[in-house]
């Protein structure tokens, strides 16, 4: 006797939500900044459902590291600038006796040591930490000292 081609067999779960449409959704809203949690929202699923598209569908997970590697890198080189400092052309309107006067003119901003510190912290955390730490080593012989200066004071 054959067997029913696998065709023929109901699928085991519910259909999955996912839509084709939904990676480009993804990628724009990780273009603003989206995380997971916040897809998950928009999508109406769960955390979970979100991680299994990813895994399920590549143009989904595509979608999502393309969105945040670009997201990313223009947030870097605004701080990389901010932190460096920089110039921008800006038009300054004056009233000339009721006449509007457009000035081109540049605007410079100088560098900011806030931005210039999370730069170097982020890529070169070892040297440039919140926190430093120091080892104190005192030589045996400095040791030996301090007590014979000690006993010394001591017997006085």
């Amino acid at each position: 006797m054959a067997k029913k081609p696998a065709k023929d067999k109901p699928e085991r779960g519910r259909p999955s939500k996912y839509d084709p449409k939904y990676a480009e959704q993804a990628r724009k809203l990780c273009l603003l900044g989206a995380t997971d949690e916040e897809l998950a929202g928009f999508f109406d699923v769960s955390v979970a459902t979100i991680d299994n598209w990813k895994n399920a569908h590549a143009d989904f997970l595509g979608a999502l590291k393309a969105g945040k590697a670009q997201a990313d890198a223009e947030v870097a080189d605004k701080l990389y600038q901010r932190a460096l400092g920089y110039s921008h052309p800006e038009d300054k309107i004056f009233n000339d006796s009721g006449e509007p006067l457009i000035v081109p003119t540049t605007k410079h901003y100088p560098p900011d040591t806030a931005a210039a510190f999370i730069w170097l912290k982020n890529r070169q955390g070892a040297r440039w930490k919140d926190k430093q730490e120091f080892e104190h080593n005192i030589s045996d012989d400095l040791a030996a000292l301090l007590d014979a200066r000690r006993k010394k004071t001591d017997a006085s």
